[in-house]
């Protein structure tokens, strides 16, 4: 069964609180995992400092004769800019309203950035490598790999890098709110081989990314839940029949905070993520003729 993983979790309005807090809060320039080294401290300097070595790891996968490149879901635009920087040409899309900003500031002439759902994505022109960097859950295998046939050259490239759902490991299919969601390794693999991409080259890099987690379950433990418990201790104490009314008129709204809370829950526990999901990077290619 191909699943789809739910993209507005924390999307209201087309303002992405996630991206906000993200590059508003904590001044981070990139939106993935990063790449640590090991015994690094976790820390925000040291997480920027992964986020780089995660795009130079990434750039180190991409084949020499490759020179074109289709960024998709291409975030606020640190690989693309990379790539650039590189030599290549690129064209980043995404459907968020929010990321075309971040383009419009950079000074990179092999740079277009179009507005678009992958799925829906239409040009004419054919790439040598099509990247999904922590974007390949966001919509149907088939779809993407459908688009894949479509839009890349004889003997072009698939490089992907994000998670992946277990089918192995403790307690697997307990407690599953977020990670299930997302397509197992061995579905993918077998969903790509029967559009004729050829694994060419598997990266398990899940000890690399589990430090970003556990820096976010830290500061989540130690500061959100502690703040939302005071808040509601306050609002409970010195709003009374007040607060109680604002729940009852807000419930779905509430209902949705218990939904995210959950997710979050799950969705930044290192334990739970080695038990549910890997961080792969797959290397894909299509016959030359």
């Amino acid at each position: 069964m191909l699943k789809q993983y739910k993209a507005n979790w924390t999307t209201f309005d087309n303002l992405d609180m996630e991206l906000f807090v993200t590059t508003e809060l904590f001044k981070l320039r990139s939106l993935h995992y990063g790449y640590w080294e090991p015994k690094e401290s976790l820390t925000l300097e040291n997480l920027r400092r992964a986020q780089i070595r995660y795009t130079e790891t990434l750039l180190e996968m991409i084949p020499p004769d490759v020179m074109t490149i289709l960024d998709v879901g291409a975030g606020i635009g640190d690989n693309a800019q990379a790539l650039c920087n590189s030599g290549y040409s690129v064209t980043a899309i995404s459907p968020d309203l929010n990321h075309a900003q971040y383009f419009e500031k950079m000074l990179a002439p092999k740079l277009r950035f179009v507005p678009s759902k992958f799925e829906d994505f239409i040009d004419p022109g054919i790439y040598d490598l099509i990247l999904m960097s922590e974007s390949h859950v966001y919509f149907h295998m088939d779809a993407g790999f459908a688009q894949c046939r479509r839009l890349l050259r004889p003997g072009g490239y698939l490089l992907v890098s994000g998670m992946f759902s277990r089918d192995d490991g403790p307690n697997i299919k307990a407690g599953r709110i977020f990670y299930d969601y997302f397509d197992s390794e061995m579905d993918y693999k077998t969903r790509a081989e029967i559009y004729g991409l050829q694994l060419i080259q598997n990266v398990d890099i899940t000890s690399q990314t589990l430090p970003t987690l556990a820096l976010a379950y830290d500061m989540y433990c130690d500061k959100l839940v502690p703040f939302m418990a005071m808040a509601e201790h306050y609002l409970n104490s010195s709003a009374g029949w007040k607060w109680k009314l604002l729940k009852i008129v807000l419930r779905k709204q509430f209902r949705e905070l218990t939904t995210m809370k959950q997710m979050y829950d799950h969705r930044l526990n290192p334990e739970v993520f080695q038990n549910q999901a890997r961080y792969m990077r797959m290397l894909f290619q299509l016959p030359r003729a």
